[in-house]
């Protein structure tokens, strides 16, 4: 017994004082009367790791518990969660906590849940009806028969969904208002601990979205990337600190029998403290978000993920044409695709790892304001190597391609002239490049413009054009079959 009205002396009775009064609060919080329960009020921190289609949750929640064997109903956890990915320990160590049987409880509070339990019941209706000026309630007593729809039996008689408000006598334990973790729990550690729970669950992902803004001459931009968050979880993440993971993971689905939730293993222990923008975790790439989300369920949130500026980047205009090796009786003609290229090493030697994701290209109008110029997606980019991006065509640059010569050599052979026409109708000068791409074996015999064999299948020519101009050549390729 604490006698609060007795004078405190000296700092040695303060100090007895304090901690009889705390050894007293622990066991008043951690009283069964209370009922065991780590809520989401508990928590002191929680960590997302989040893979392109899934997430591992680390939930971080102090708490006093008594000791001994004890039951502990974990909340606030995801509807999507993996049960079987479910990793628990304590901050006093591997003696101080342990989980010796869990239950997933996801059977969730509704309607049909709770009418589920009473099949074969009975269940009180009432409903007001209008007598006179007043309204007087109507009770009837009768037995659930079956739900979906409901029918009940009264008396002598069976209806259908019947009027009125049900009115239950209680809810059954089993029935939860979220998905709850429900442990035995071993425990022996006195005074608080913190309690670490990592888990899987689906239901969460990223993306990632470039904004390229390109200067006046086209010849550099500026660069940023963004990773868009989607939680489908079920549940809120606040404060949450966010890394993602970046790389094709490959996932092995759980057999039939195996758990109602999830369809894959992940090792928990992948979860780790990462350094800078970028950081290598095993073959794949750990990107940690600079400050903490709040990211709520059925939720997209875009985060700020890197940026750069006056990166070089050298604009292209490319057609590609597949020869025709048959006589062509007319003209085609076509556009050039413009792409733009630049080298992932921005941030210096190598540069960052660029995830897959959806860049977007935006120039400034004479009016300041920005316009899209075009879209592409690139896929993960190794530090060091080229980025592609074919963001449209040029309207102004023409090309138009005439068969003026066809026949065979011999049976399996064909020999074909094509002239090519380049038309600028730009003011200024413009660098087509023409690729032209044929199938067996084939050489070209001759060309008017230099030309260079990129690979099996193509031949490049690269012609300078002047503003406002035209230039025309031609090849002559022999083909075998």
């Amino acid at each position: 017994m604490i006698h609060t009205g007795q004078a405190v002396t000296n700092k040695s009775d303060m100090s007895k004082w304090k901690k009889n009064f705390n050894v007293l609060l622990w066991c008043f919080l951690a009283s069964p009367a209370l009922g065991l329960q780590l809520t989401t009020s508990d928590q002191k921190k929680v960590d997302l790791t989040v893979y392109k289609d899934f997430v591992v949750v680390r939930d971080v929640r102090e708490t006093v518990l008594p000791v001994g064997l004890i039951s502990v109903e974990f909340q606030g956890i995801a509807e999507t969660i993996d049960p079987g990915s479910v990793q628990v320990s304590s901050s006093g160590g591997d003696n101080a906590f342990e989980v010796i049987e869990q239950t997933y409880e996801y059977d969730l509070l509704n309607k049909q849940s709770l009418l589920k339990r009473f099949i074969g019941h009975k269940l009180k209706y009432s409903r007001s009806i209008l007598q006179d000026s007043s309204y007087e309630k109507i009770l009837r007593e009768g037995i659930l028969l079956s739900i979906g729809p409901e029918i009940v039996k009264f008396g002598d008689m069976i209806e259908i969904e019947p009027e009125g408000v049900i009115s239950l006598p209680y809810v059954p334990e089993t029935l939860k208002t979220t998905p709850t973790l429900s442990w035995r729990v071993d425990n022996r550690q006195v005074g608080p601990q913190e309690i670490v729970t990592s888990y899987v669950a689906e239901g969460m992902g990223w993306y990632t979205d470039y904004r390229l803004t390109l200067d006046e001459a086209e010849t550099a931009m500026d660069f940023s990337a963004w990773v868009n968050l989607r939680n489908e979880t079920g549940v809120d993440y606040k404060e949450a600190a966010i890394s993602v993971i970046a790389g094709k993971i490959r996932r092995v689905a759980m057999t039939p029998g195996e758990g109602k939730r999830g369809n894959a293993r992940v090792d928990t222990a992948m979860m780790m403290e990462s350094q800078g923008p970028a950081q290598a975790l095993s073959d794949y790439y750990i990107y940690d978000l600079d400050r903490r989300v709040n990211l709520a369920s059925h939720q997209t949130r875009q985060v700020k993920l890197m940026s750069a500026e006056g990166i070089a980047v050298e604009k292209k205009y490319i057609s590609a044409n597949q020869i025709i090796t048959h006589r062509m009786p007319q003209a085609s003609s076509g556009r050039f695709d413009i792409e733009l290229n630049f080298v992932n090493g921005f941030r210096g030697s190598p540069g960052v790892p660029l995830p897959a994701g959806r860049a977007s290209v935006f120039k400034a109008g004479d009016d300041g304001v920005l316009q899209l110029l075009g879209e592409d997606r690139i896929p993960d980019v190794p530090s060091g190597e080229m980025v592609r991006l074919s963001i449209g065509q040029a309207f102004d640059l023409v090309i138009e391609r005439t068969q003026t010569e066809f026949r065979r050599v011999s049976e399996n052979s064909t020999r074909l002239t094509n002239e090519v026409v380049l038309r600028n109708r730009k003011d200024e000068d413009v660098t087509m490049i023409v690729r032209e791409q044929f199938f067996g074996d084939w050489i070209i015999i001759s060309q008017t413009e230099a030309g260079e064999k990129l690979d099996s299948v193509t031949q490049e020519f690269v012609v300078d054009v002047k503003a406002g101009a035209t230039r025309t050549f031609t090849y002559t390729a022999e083909i075998t079959f």
